[in-house]
């Protein structure tokens, strides 16, 4: 009895907002975020880069359900900063009242815990799953998946010192310094792996949409002063995923927001297109930071 009601209930919101069912707000969106969520349903990877208060919290929300109704996405996840996950979950279910949002604390993925969030991920028929940054940490790929995640890393930075001992690219004393690190941060992370049976692959997550203004540390070696980025381990595990996720599911796998997508450095500009659109710079031969700079930028003093 209640089916024909709720089927009701969803005519009335489509009439009042378009072409996005079931979506309850006072008023239709502004056109700006219509065109944001229309982006996110027809592009591969999108940036939504725009200032503090100009909607982002709900184009994720509404983006992420999109592409789920249409059938594009099948589990998508949300990452936010530890203190806005509450924020986050309540302003997605006054968008959606009845969606089914399943809310990752840093607590749930402690001990034992981790096992049954898990479980319940990837068996549960969730409209989304919003975490925290430091919950999204606590679920690590497979060592396998990150053994060869790092092997394609490490390969194309001896590819690199090879082309740099022609005379043909970055120092080689740089990059033999940036591969022994690299290598000696795998060797930690592999170590660190305590549950094996508790992995990134396990949770049936296949999409992304992500707070980015934590994880522009992607490791990025250059020959030019100042412009290099040693990387952090909270960069390269996001990579890590999403390069698994672009392997396993295509090239539509993740969604950017962030009001400062360049804040410290203009090398910022290009790891945001590695993260989103490697393919792109594969093709353009720019996927080397050194090629990109040549390409878009001038070295100045000043």
């Amino acid at each position: 009895h209640i089916f024909p009601l709720l089927l009701g209930r969803r005519r009335r919101m489509v009439t009042r907002n378009g072409s996005l069912p079931a979506l309850r707000l006072p008023s239709r969106p502004r056109k700006l975020q219509s065109a944001r969520v229309a982006r996110m349903t027809h592009n591969p990877a999108v940036l939504l880069a725009h200032e503090v208060g100009a909607g982002k919290t709900a184009e994720m929300v509404i983006g992420v359900t999109e592409l789920r109704r249409l059938g594009l996405v099948r589990k998508p996840a949300i990452i936010v900063p530890n203190h806005m996950l509450e924020q986050f979950a309540r302003e997605w279910l006054q968008l959606y009242p009845q969606a089914r949002v399943l809310v990752a604390q840093r607590e749930d993925l402690r001990g034992d815990r981790r096992r049954r969030f898990v479980a319940r991920c990837a068996t549960g028929d969730w409209d989304g799953i919003v975490m925290s940054r430091s919950a999204f940490e606590r679920i690590p790929l497979s060592p396998d998946g990150q053994r060869a995640y790092t092997d394609r890393e490490l390969g194309q930075m001896r590819a690199w010192i090879a082309e740099a001992r022609k005379g043909e690219g970055l120092s080689v004393k740089r990059l033999e310094a940036a591969l022994l690190r690299a290598e000696e941060r795998l060797r930690a992370k592999l170590d660190s792996v305590k549950d094996p049976g508790v992995t990134f692959e396990a949770t049936g997550i296949d999409y992304l949409c992500v707070e980015a203004r934590g994880y522009k540390n992607l490791r990025t070696p250059s020959n030019i002063a100042g412009a290099a980025i040693d990387g952090s381990m909270r960069a390269s595990d996001l990579d890590m995923k999403i390069d698994h996720l672009r392997r396993r599911n295509g090239s539509r796998v993740v969604t950017f927001a962030t009001a400062t997508p360049i804040a410290n450095s203009v090398t910022e500009a290009y790891v945001m297109q590695r993260y989103l659109r490697p393919d792109l710079l594969d093709a353009a031969g720019i996927s080397v930071f050194d090629s990109w700079a040549a390409t878009f930028g001038q070295v100045v003093t000043q």
